[in-house]
């Protein structure tokens, strides 16, 4: 079964430690947050930069739902989940 983000506390501002813990366990069990907090960087051969591209857009599409209007304001034009990550 694929880890879920719908049991994750939406981040308001207030609640990031317990938003940040939260969401770090999906990650990690989905095997994306290596790419998240940057230590798997974008790879130059283009079959491994395909793979990396489609798991970046998982591990969005696991954080965008965990926030808030007021948070998606700030990572809306963010291209990678890492920048997402940075910015909150």
């Amino acid at each position: 079964m694929a880890p879920k983000s719908d049991a994750v506390e939406k981040l308001v501002g207030s609640n990031y430690p317990t938003w940040r813990f939260q969401i770090s366990l999906v990650l990690e069990a989905a095997e994306l947050f290596d790419i998240v907090d940057g230590t798997i960087k974008i790879p130059e051969d283009e079959g491994a930069k395909k793979t990396w591209k489609k798991k970046d857009l998982q591990a969005r599409s696991l954080i965008a739902p965990t926030l808030d209007s007021r948070q998606i304001s700030h990572v809306a034009n963010c291209t990678t989940s890492n920048q997402m990550w940075t910015r909150l």
